[in-house]
C-alpha cells in the first residue's frame, strides 16, 4: 500500500532537515553534494536524533540519495575509461628505496605523526593531470596536496611547502618506490624538516592501502563519467572536493564524523 500524502509530506520534512542544502546553481547534483544511507544516519545521529527515526531516515533516503547524477551512457555522451590508474612512476634503480617503517593496516594515535602520500592521473580530453596528495593516519585528513599537468619534482616541492605549514613535531612520511620520493632534493627537505622517510615493498600497493582507498573514493564520486573544460577548471574542483572530504564527508572509522571533526573532537577531549 503506497504512503499517503501525510506521511510523504513528514518523510520529506525529516531528509529535509537531515540533507545539506540544495546549491542554487541550476545543475544537478553532484554525488558528494547528496549524503548516502550512512552519510544520513551519521548526520541524524549527530544532531540529536534518535537511533530509531535517524535510521528511518536512513531507510527513505536510500530511495533516492546518490541519484543525484545519471552515467555518461545514460546522459548520451561517450564514457571516460573508468580505469585511471595510479601512476607506476618507477623510473631508475627501485631497490634504492628506504625501508619500510609504516607497515599495513598503520594508524597513528595523534595528528601530523604518521603520514602517507603517492601520486594519481587523470585522463581528459586537454591531456592529463596529477594529484600529488598527503593523507594523516590519525583522522584521514588530507593535509597537504598538489595538482599538476606534470607529475615532476615542482609538484613533490609544492606539496612539501605546503605539507611544511602544517607539521608541529617529528613525523613519518610514507609512499611507494617512486622514482620522486628517490631523489636527493625529496630526501634533504625530509631531513630538514625532521621527518623519516618509509618506503613500500616493491609492486605492493597493499603497503600504501590508505590512500589507495582515498583515490578510490575521490575517483568515484567527483571524477569518473565526467569532462572538464580546462585543467584550471579540473583543478578547482578537485580542491573544492578536498575540502569536502576534509569537512564535509562523514567516515565510519572517525566515529561519524568528519576528518576536521574528529580531530577537533580529540583535541578537545585531550
Amino acid at each position: 500500500m503506497a504512503p499517503g500524502p501525510d506521511a510523504r509530506e513528514a518523510r520529506s520534512q525529516a531528509l529535509d532537515f537531515l540533507l545539506p542544502p540544495v546549491p542554487s546553481q541550476a545543475r544537478p547534483l553532484r554525488r558528494r553534494e547528496a549524503l548516502g544511507p550512512r552519510g544520513v544516519l551519521a548526520h541524524g545521529q549527530r544532531h540529536g536524533l534518535p537511533p530509531g527515526r535517524a535510521r528511518a531516515a536512513q531507510r527513505a533516503g536510500a530511495l533516492h540519495l546518490g541519484q543525484d547524477r545519471p552515467a555518461a551512457h545514460a546522459r548520451g555522451g561517450p564514457a571516460l575509461p573508468d580505469q585511471a590508474e595510479e601512476v607506476q612512476l618507477l623510473q631508475g634503480r627501485s631497490g634504492q628505496g628506504r625501508p619500510q617503517r609504516a607497515g599495513q593496516g598503520f594508524s597513528s594515535d595523534a595528528p601530523m605523526r604518521k603520514l602517507v602520500t603517492d601520486i594519481t592521473e587523470f585522463h581528459q580530453p586537454w591531456g592529463k593531470a596529477y594529484l600529488s596528495p598527503v593523507m594523516d593516519l590519525y583522522n584521514n585528513e588530507i593535509v597537504a596536496w598538489s595538482v599538476s599537468e606534470h607529475p615532476n619534482m615542482a609538484q613533490i616541492n609544492e606539496m612539501m611547502a605546503m605539507l611544511e605549514l602544517r607539521l608541529d613535531g617529528p613525523a613519518l612520511l610514507h609512499s611507494d618506490q617512486g622514482w620522486q620520493y628517490q631523489q636527493r632534493s625529496y630526501r634533504l627537505k625530509l631531513a630538514e624538516l625532521g621527518i623519516a622517510q618509509s618506503m613500500s615493498r616493491k609492486a605492493t600497493c597493499l603497503d600504501n592501502a590508505c590512500m589507495e582507498g582515498f583515490f578510490g573514493h575521490m575517483k568515484d564520486e567527483f571524477y569518473r563519467g565526467r569532462r572538464f573544460e580546462s585543467f584550471e577548471a579540473f583543478k578547482a574542483e578537485l580542491e573544492e572536493y578536498i575540502d569536502y572530504w576534509n569537512t564535509g564527508r562523514y567516515q565510519v572509522r572517525l566515529k561519524g564524523m568528519t576528518p576536521v571533526q574528529y580531530r577537533g573532537h580529540s583535541m578537545s577531549a585531550a
